[in-house]
């Protein structure tokens, strides 16, 4: 099943349903490994076979095929994971060796994130501090990079405002000098 036979339709449509029959197998990999995010790795991994199935040379090594692309986005999903731990480890520590109106500050920012609507806090996380890509967001959204953008915008001037009203200031680079 090479050559001229292999781009068939209907061999590209065997190829997809082998890799979709074999659904359950995968996503129980990807569980024992990555846990939540098992499922959005797999349908990432199939959209990427998907668009790139042509360039596999032997249709017997499907699986093979397909099980080095489940590995890179397990890796990419690893990487992401101790990108944010690190994030957050960088967070903590500044906290732990800063004074207390400086983590109390601080502390007035994570807390009025979560006062943000659902919606805005999410964004505002998934961006500042999961650091995922603008694209990304949006096409697991299902809006356009300019909606997300402005969306962006919105979540961060509500961000201002409330810290505006609780610690008088527009800034979080100024909630070293906040009051409270």
């Amino acid at each position: 099943m090479t050559g001229p036979e292999y781009n068939h339709p209907s061999s590209r449509a065997e190829l997809v349903a082998r890799l979709e029959g074999n659904r359950g197998r995968w996503l129980g990999y990807l569980r024992t490994k990555l846990g939540a995010d098992a499922e959005d790795t797999l349908q990432n991994a199939y959209e990427r076979a998907f668009l790139k199935l042509e360039s596999l040379r032997d249709p017997e090594a499907l699986e093979a095929w397909f099980g080095k692309i489940l590995r890179r986005l397990q890796a990419e999903v690893y990487a992401r994971r101790l990108k944010e731990a690190n994030r957050l480890e960088t967070l903590r520590g500044f906290v732990e060796t800063s004074t207390p109106e400086e983590a109390a500050s601080c502390g007035c920012v994570l807390g009025l994130l979560d006062s943000l609507p659902d919606a805005q806090s999410e964004l505002l996380k998934a961006v500042d501090v999961r650091d995922e890509g603008l694209e990304s967001i949006a096409e697991k959204s299902g809006i356009t990079r300019n909606n997300l953008s402005v969306r962006l915008h919105r979540a961060r001037r509500a961000l201002r405002d409330q810290l505006e009203s609780h610690c008088g200031t527009r800034s979080v680079s100024d909630c070293y000098d906040c009051p409270c």
